[in-house]
């Protein structure tokens, strides 16, 4: 069994999963070890985990310093008449 076909196994069991009971959930369990030849303990986690992660859309950190108006002019500036001179040369 690929890793896709063990990923839609997973999706399609998992509902299954959380709404059992503790005894139903041991049988779900050891099917699920017996179809994907997973351990126990990793199959208890990917059952249990919720269906979609969201990822934070904010950035980790301070804000940047430099992508201010009065510091990007002048480094423009000062980058144009550099590759002027170098074009001259």
């Amino acid at each position: 069994m690929g890793h896709s076909e063990k990923k839609a196994y997973l999706d399609k069991i998992r509902s299954r999963y959380r709404k059992a009971c503790k005894k139903m959930k041991a049988k779900i369990l050891d099917e699920f070890c017996a179809v994907c030849g997973y351990h126990r303990k990793h199959a208890i986690r990917s059952l249990g985990a919720p269906f979609r992660r969201i990822k934070s859309k904010a950035k980790r950190g301070s804000k940047s310093v430099y992508n201010k108006d009065y510091i990007i002019k002048p480094l423009v500036k000062i980058w144009l008449l550099q590759i002027k001179c170098v074009a001259r040369s």
